[in-house]
């Protein structure tokens, strides 16, 4: 798995790697992580997948990173 890129971005972390031939969107903050698979088919170059990911994709994404973070959250709360 290589790096292609990152989108910088003040919400999360935005890396784009390169395997298996597919592109991963991975998307971290804090304690959790989001990864989206794209096939190279589908996208044909890094540059492309940077469109791909346009503000309704960024929003839904970083939707999800919230609920699992309150997910995770509750979740140690019922440990301790």
């Amino acid at each position: 798995m290589r790096i292609v890129d990152q989108i910088p971005n003040d919400f999360c972390r935005i890396t784009l790697f390169e395997w298996n031939d597919k592109y991963l969107i991975k998307f971290e903050r804090g304690p959790v992580e989001l990864t989206y698979k794209v096939s190279q088919m589908e996208v044909f170059n890094p540059e492309d997948l940077k469109e791909f990911i346009d503000k309704q994709f960024l929003e839904d994404a970083l939707s999800q990173l919230n609920h699992m973070e309150d997910t995770l959250g509750s979740a140690f709360n019922r440990y301790l």
